[in-house]
């Protein structure tokens, strides 16, 4: 039986081992060649560049070398109507909160297409007047602008806003302080202009760039800070709550009609399209609050048509709707003091979510009973 044996070191063993030591021998060379090869294409690329065109080089570097990657931008979002805003520094200015009339003679108003929040409210004899609040856009024209009432107080120290109005009740003129941001026409006539087209006094308006600059000279600017409500991206729903109707009086009734379209409340008065007088848009807010309100009887209070002279009790909470989605969400309105923001809580005790999107709130007395549609 042959054993197994090593295999002999033969001549072939010996010539491979030679072939490795003379490829191994090889490499320095091919290193040393390709160092060379490259110095000379980037030498010669600069004597191009140095004499020639240095656009090739770069458009060569560009494409060679990695770009450079920026950080994203920070991304403002209005505290007011979650939407995004343009300009962020128009967050470092006041929020105005501008007193527009609803008298028939007003109508089409302008710019309340564009305000962040626009609250109505009773003003005199049943007529309701707008306090429209303008943050995160500059609008050029809004109006018409009327005289403002008890209940403006509270709403201006609710935004810390710059108050612009023209003259006010005997109520509002008793009750202002020292503290209001006060840009009254009757002493800034010049933030103001008086159209042709209209009878006074339904022919008083401006812009937030007037105001902003009168608020500026006048050492009112200040960047504020504002509660937020809670807010999501819009998404119709299959809820069937499509029209409320708001019984104001003195031809002020309004109502609005749910558009699944658009996702929106498209507002009439009278059983007529609201319009803005600019652009002949019908009003379409994304999100309708129906905000219920004691008035008490007082002799320091408005005459809002319902008997007597009385306050709306703005501080504490009551019963609120939210119509959103082609729904109604219940729940309760709540506000600690003067310069608290309203926040709107649901049946389960959690704030309700808004849509990003302007906002109308619907102030009405506690007592009346509003039918959903």
């Amino acid at each position: 039986m042959a054993g197994k044996h090593s295999p002999a070191r033969g001549p072939g063993k010996v010539a491979s081992d030679g072939g490795s030591r003379r490829k191994r021998a090889k490499k320095p060379l091919l290193i040393s060649l390709s160092i060379l090869l490259m110095l000379a294409v980037v030498g010669g690329a600069a004597v191009y560049f140095y004499f020639f065109d240095g656009h090739v080089l770069a458009g060569w570097l560009r494409l060679a070398l990695p770009a450079q990657v920026s950080a994203p931008k920070p991304v403002a979002v209005c505290p007011l109507d979650g939407s995004i805003v343009s300009d962020a520094s128009m967050l470092k200015r006041r929020p105005i909160l501008i007193k527009v009339e609803n008298h028939p003679d007003a109508r089409p108003q302008s710019g309340l297409d564009k305000a962040d929040v626009v609250i109505e409210a009773m003003a005199e004899g049943g007529i309701t007047r707008f306090a429209a609040v303008f943050w995160c856009r500059d609008v050029e024209e809004i109006g018409p602008v009327r005289s403002g009432r008890l209940q403006d107080l509270t709403f201006a120290a609710e935004y810390d806003a710059i108050f612009a109005h023209v003259g006010g009740s005997d109520a509002w003129m008793e009750a202002k302080t020292s503290t209001l941001a006060d840009l009254d026409q009757f002493a800034f006539g010049d933030t103001y202009w008086r159209s042709a087209d209209r009878d006074a006094p339904h022919n008083v308006y401006t812009t937030t760039e007037r105001l902003h600059k009168t608020a500026a000279a006048e050492g009112l600017e200040k960047t504020v800070s504002i509660d937020a409500w809670k807010f999501k991206s819009a998404q119709p729903g299959a809820g069937k709550i499509t029209s409320v109707k708001i019984p104001y009086g003195a031809q002020c009734a309004c109502s609005y009609s749910y558009d699944k379209a658009t996702n929106k409340y498209l507002r009439y008065v009278e059983d007529e399209p609201f319009l803005d007088k600019p652009t002949g848009a019908q009003i379409a807010p994304k999100n309708v609050v129906i905000m219920y309100v004691d008035y008490d009887s007082s002799d320091f209070g408005e005459e809002y048509g319902l008997g007597g002279r009385d306050v709306m009790q703005l501080i504490g909470e009551g019963k609120a709707v939210v119509l959103r989605d082609g729904q109604a969400v219940t729940g309760r309105w709540t506000k600690a003091d003067a310069s608290s923001r309203t926040m709107f809580i649901d049946d389960n005790g959690q704030p309700i979510t808004f849509n990003r999107g302007q906002t109308w709130i619907e102030i009405i007395p506690s007592s009346w009973d509003i039918t959903l549609g």
